[in-house]
């Protein structure tokens, strides 16, 4: 049995204080598999809806190649 990569993300969205997630895409590829791991990133981290994006790239054994957490670092107090 060939070893397949799958590409998922789990988010938070602030504004309807609502979790989603879903996998991506699955690739027999792992460079391809880590293209769309970093694209995925880029796409979610730091965007303004969302304070909380994980996003994993595992094998089809479960074993996890890759994952990255990210919350929204909290706002700089006010100084007078």
């Amino acid at each position: 049995m060939n070893r397949i990569y799958l590409v998922s993300w789990c988010i938070h969205n602030k504004e309807t204080k609502d979790w989603s997630g879903t996998i991506v895409d699955k690739y027999d590829d792992l460079s391809a598999a880590k293209k769309e791991y970093h694209r995925q990133l880029s796409m979610y981290i730091d965007d303004d809806k969302f304070d909380s994006v994980a996003v994993m790239l595992t094998d089809s054994y479960g074993n996890m190649v890759m994952s990255e957490y990210w919350v929204e670092p909290a706002p700089e107090p006010n100084e007078e």
